[in-house]
């Protein structure tokens, strides 16, 4: 049987999960700049002081939601590494079909996406949290792929694979909230070429 402790720490840990879950729902609806800590309590069915037992303010709950946002793109680049290191004949097909499920997620959450740039722009916390996972922890995951590579051009495929990384996220935030004149069939195919140059011509 757990005990009061135990109880408490399951209670306090719904709570927050409630809470970000609250924040996550408000900045999709309202956008980041329009949001309050008591938009956020409310529609976590919580008061305002308990929100601050949890978080700071606004922003610290914004760092776990950008949190969670990275856990889930660490999966899709540690798959990303199983299929750059496997020996199938039809890697270019998986890693096009790669691309276009990353789009339709990118369509899926463009709201959320939109309203964490516009945070990225004002906070410089959440910009390095984003920045950090953009730039370096997405990356790191592609360590089967990269250990393949020859130790003196690692470093330079690790660049590469950053910069293309940062540009085909920027691409995706304009597809996704429909900004880009190309359809996402085209997007995906461009983003094919590219991505198989760096990855697959080795």
């Amino acid at each position: 049987m757990a005990g009061p402790d135990s109880l408490r720490e399951q209670k306090r840990t719904f709570t927050r999960s409630r809470l970000v879950a609250a924040a996550r729902e408000v900045i999709e609806r309202k956008g980041y700049a329009s949001a309050t800590v008591d938009d956020i309590a409310a529609a976590a069915g919580a008061s305002r002081a308990t929100f601050y037992l949890h978080f700071a303010n606004k922003d610290s709950a914004v760092a776990e939601i950008v949190a969670e946002v990275g856990r889930y793109a660490v999966e899709r680049y540690r798959a990303l590494d199983e299929l750059l290191t496997s020996a199938r004949p039809d890697r270019r097909d998986q890693l096009r079909a790669w691309l276009a499920d990353w789009l339709e997620y990118w369509r899926g959450t463009a709201d959320l996406q939109h309203a964490l740039s516009t945070a990225v722009s004002i906070n410089r916390e959440i910009e390095r949290q984003m920045l950090d996972i953009s730039s370096v922890t997405l990356i790191e995951q592609l360590e089967g792929f990269l250990g393949a590579q020859p130790s003196s051009e690692r470093a330079r495929i690790k660049d590469r694979a950053i910069i293309l990384e940062t540009m085909t996220s920027n691409v995706f935030a304009q597809a996704s909230r429909d900004l880009m004149p190309a359809t996402d069939d085209a997007v995906v195919d461009y983003l094919t070429e590219t991505w198989e140059a760096l990855f697959l011509a080795r």
